[in-house]
C-alpha cells in the first residue's frame, strides 16, 4: 500500500501553475558561465519553472562554440528556450552584420534572440526588419529597452513599449533601477507605484513585460506584492525554485531576512524576534490561465496563426 510522502500535503495547498509554453509568469534564467554540469543539475531539478534560458557574453570570452552548443542541447532536451544575450546582438550591430548574426543563431538552434539598442541608434523600419527576418526563422524575439529610456517618465516608458510592440516584438525587457542597498521601503514604494502605472499603460499587453532585475530581493517582492503573473529576467539558476514557490503560494519568510541581511551586511542583520510583519500579497495573485494558440508545443508559432 502506498503511504503519502510528507510533501503531499503541501502540494494539494499549492496553486495551479499553466504547463509551458505559457504567455505570463515567464521565468528568464541568466548564465554567467555556469559549468554544463552545474546547468543540468538546476534544469533537473527546476526545469519546469523555466521558459528562457539567457547565454551571456560571458560565454564568447573563453569558451569554445561547441561547448555553448552542449548546452544549447540541454535546454532543447529540458524543454527550455535558449536565447544569445544582447550583448551578441550589439556586437553584431557594430559590425554590420545583424542579417548573418539572426541566420547564426537560428542554425545554432537557439530560440530567441534579443534586441539591444543601448546607444539608440535603430530606427523603426529596422526595428521591424529584425523582427521580420527573426520570425521569418521561427525565432522569438525579445526586445530590451535601453536603461536611459527605461528611466525616463512613465509616459516615455509607455510609448516605447508600445511602439516596440507594433514593431512585433514578441516580449520587451525592461531594466529597473538598482535602487539602494537592503530593503528601503520609502525607495520601494515609489518604484511599486512607477510599475504599477507603466502596467496600466500597457494595458492588456502586460504580460507581454519582462521586469529585468538581478536582486532576488526585488524578484521577491515584485512577485510578492504586484502579482504572481509578472514575467522576470536575470534570475539566477540557484533563484528559480523559491521564485517558483513565491508563484504558487509558498511565501519563505526566512528568504526576506536572508536577502535583507545579505544586502546590508552581516552586522546588520536582523533577529528573528525583529522579523517584519508579513508583506501585502498581491490581489491579482493566482494561476496564470493565458495559453498562446500562435504557438505549438515547441513554442514556434503556426505558419498559419493570426499576427
Amino acid at each position: 500500500m502506498d503511504r503519502a510522502h510528507w510533501t503531499d500535503w503541501m502540494r494539494q495547498s499549492l496553486r495551479e501553475r499553466v504547463g509551458k509554453p505559457r504567455i505570463a509568469g515567464l521565468t528568464v534564467v541568466l548564465d554567467d558561465g555556469m559549468t554544463s554540469a552545474g546547468m543540468r543539475d538546476c534544469l533537473q531539478a527546476a526545469a519546469e519553472g523555466i521558459d528562457f534560458w539567457l547565454l551571456s557574453g560571458c560565454h564568447a570570452v573563453m569558451r569554445a562554440p561547441e561547448w555553448v552548443m552542449d548546452k544549447v542541447c540541454l535546454c532543447q532536451e529540458y524543454g527550455v528556450l535558449a536565447c544569445p544575450s544582447g550583448q551578441a546582438f550589439a556586437a553584431a550591430w557594430d559590425q554590420d552584420a545583424l542579417p548573418a548574426y539572426i541566420q547564426s543563431v537560428a542554425e545554432a538552434g537557439l530560440r530567441a534572440l534579443i534586441m539591444a539598442d543601448e546607444p539608440e541608434r535603430m530606427g523603426p523600419r529596422q526595428r521591424r526588419d529584425v523582427v521580420r527576418r527573426a520570425h521569418a526563422l521561427g525565432l522569438l524575439v525579445l526586445s530590451q529597452v535601453p536603461r536611459r529610456a527605461a528611466g525616463a517618465s512613465v509616459d516615455t516608458v509607455v510609448r516605447h513599449l508600445h511602439a516596440d510592440l507594433q514593431a512585433g516584438a514578441d516580449y520587451i525587457l525592461l531594466p529597473l533601477p538598482y535602487g539602494p542597498r537592503g530593503a528601503d521601503d520609502m525607495w520601494w514604494g515609489r518604484q511599486k507605484r512607477r510599475l504599477a502605472n507603466i502596467l496600466e499603460g500597457v494595458g492588456p499587453l502586460q504580460n507581454r513585460l519582462i521586469l529585468k532585475t538581478p536582486s532576488r530581493l526585488l524578484q521577491f517582492r515584485l512577485l510578492a506584492e504586484l502579482g504572481t503573473k509578472l514575467n522576470l529576467g536575470d534570475v539566477a539558476p540557484e533563484s528559480v525554485a523559491v521564485l517558483e514557490g513565491l508563484r504558487r503560494g509558498v511565501d519563505p519568510e526566512w528568504v526576506w531576512l536572508e536577502e535583507a541581511a545579505d544586502e546590508q551586511g552581516a552586522e546588520a542583520a536582523p533577529s528573528a524576534l525583529d522579523a517584519p510583519p508579513p508583506r501585502p500579497r498581491a490581489e491579482t495573485a493566482g494561476p496564470v490561465i493565458w495559453l498562446d494558440g500562435r504557438r505549438g508545443p515547441s513554442g514556434r508559432r503556426h505558419r498559419d496563426a493570426p499576427s
